[in-house]
């Protein structure tokens, strides 16, 4: 069985060492931050040992810098296939949701932007 979350987050911190990469949120958020929930109907009629995957991203940071790091998310998201780390191989990966602005906030007394977004990963054990 592939440990999802795992993956997705090495694949994530490693892109974003000094981002909050996390699959909920905290009180101890800190910005920039990509928020993701993974899950997956098992290995349905896709053989052995590949695991069909939905992968749904929150990018939050400053408004003034958010659209970088929404580019930044989805080149880094798009680049995964043929990528293999401890936790399994990325065999394909498409969008399903472009990602898109949700809200805003304010946090402290920084204006923070949250974007959206959705992706099918195939990924193999």
């Amino acid at each position: 069985m592939i440990d999802a979350d795992s993956l997705i987050a090495e694949r994530l911190q490693s892109a974003f060492p000094d981002w909050h990469v996390a699959s909920e949120q905290d009180p101890g958020i800190t910005f920039p931050a990509i928020i993701f929930a993974v899950s997956g109907d098992g290995q349905v009629g896709n053989g052995p040992k590949r695991w069909p995957l939905s992968l749904a991203v929150n990018i939050l940071d400053d408004t003034e810098t958010v659209f970088e790091s929404v580019e930044a998310v989805y080149a880094e998201i798009r680049s995964w296939r043929g990528k293999t780390s401890p936790h399994g191989h990325v065999v394909l990966v498409a969008d399903t949701s472009l990602i898109s602005r949700v809200a805003s906030t304010v946090v402290g007394n920084r204006s923070i932007q949250q974007y959206a977004g959705s992706f099918d990963v195939l990924a193999r054990t």
